[in-house]
């Protein structure tokens, strides 16, 4: 999955490795899989991939002279209209 995700010019879909975490990913695998509905396991990747895209924002901006507080908050007010 992550694979394709780079692939594809996303960033990699992070899920942590706690038990509600993993019991959501596996739920909606299986719902995929098995009764052929795809939206809740692209939700899920979706929010992850959301959520790894804001950390690589919140590291670039710390890393960057006159950041706005290292949260990605500059990066993030310019690209929110495309999200």
């Amino acid at each position: 999955m992550n694979l394709i995700l780079l692939q594809q010019g996303y960033p990699i879909a992070r899920i942590p490795g706690d038990d509600a975490s993993r019991y959501a990913y596996y739920n909606a695998l299986e719902q995929a899989q098995s009764d052929s509905n795809k939206e809740p396991f692209h939700r899920l990747v979706c929010h992850y991939v959301k959520a790894s895209l804001f950390e690589y924002l919140a590291m670039v901006s710390a890393s960057m002279e006159g950041s706005h507080g290292g949260d990605g908050a500059y990066f993030y007010e310019r690209i929110a209209p495309y999200l």
